[in-house]
């Protein structure tokens, strides 16, 4: 199976790259101290948002599960329906099935 990439852009520079996920997991928990808890495939955009120079953008056509914010159980998959530019964990991604706050999709994509 191929590795997901995703865009994420400088939020200083306006620079953008594509990686895979694993590469952009691995620059958010570079560095830290030992008291630190790695980032995952379950919460890496809040990672890459709140302690990294970037912010995501999410193209339209991007798959991820959508998750019930009240017991945790995935309620489905979504599509992203247009290009969004996540800049923290407060975003709202429009999907096909309408507006979804951020912290109720689980950030791990579906392939």
């Amino acid at each position: 199976m191929t590795e997901m990439k995703f865009t994420i852009v400088d939020h200083n520079t306006k620079e953008t790259q594509t990686l895979p996920i694993s590469e952009i997991i691995e620059n958010i928990n570079r560095d830290r101290s030992d008291e630190w808890i790695d980032y995952g495939l379950g919460d890496w955009i809040e990672g890459l948002c709140n302690f990294t120079e970037f912010n995501l953008v999410l193209e339209k056509g991007t798959r991820m599960f959508w998750s019930d914010p009240d017991n945790g159980i995935c309620s489905g998959k979504v599509t992203v329906s247009r290009d969004v530019m996540v800049v923290d964990g407060d975003s709202v991604v429009p999907t096909d099935k309408g507006d979804i706050p951020l912290h109720e999709l689980n950030k791990n994509p579906v392939g």
